[in-house]
């Protein structure tokens, strides 16, 4: 919901037109899953295949921690371009993406350790 409502926040204000605000990060996540697994299953057998592996390799601290990281991480690389355009420097993207990730990466190790410390 945080997501949809920045999107419509920049949207309003200017920064990004909707059609350039994607969440592909989002969307592919299952099919990235697929691959790293070395899945041969194609469409919604790839879910379906993925389900027990993940369910068998993953502890929850695991999942929450990928859940931390889409919250904190960068959600649209378009509008790092558009700052870059807007700004006519790559200074204000870099700091953007550096700081989100680094967000992204201090979150999801929080909620990892802190899952860690609840589970054991």
């Amino acid at each position: 919901m945080a997501a949809g409502l920045s999107s419509l926040l920049l949207q309003v204000i200017g920064v990004v037109d909707g059609a350039d605000c994607k969440l592909a990060a989002r969307e592919v996540a299952v099919g990235a899953l697929g691959t790293v697994y070395a899945l041969s299953a194609t469409g919604n057998d790839v879910s379906g295949a993925l389900t027990p592996l993940i369910a068998h390799s993953w502890g929850l601290p695991t999942a929450l921690s990928l859940l931390a990281w889409y919250v904190f991480a960068p959600q649209c690389l378009s509008t790092l371009a558009t700052v870059r355009r807007e700004t006519n420097s790559w200074r204000y993207p870099i700091i953007m993406a550096a700081y989100l990730f680094g967000l992204a990466y201090l979150g999801s190790w929080i909620t990892y350790r802190v899952a860690m410390a609840l589970t054991s």
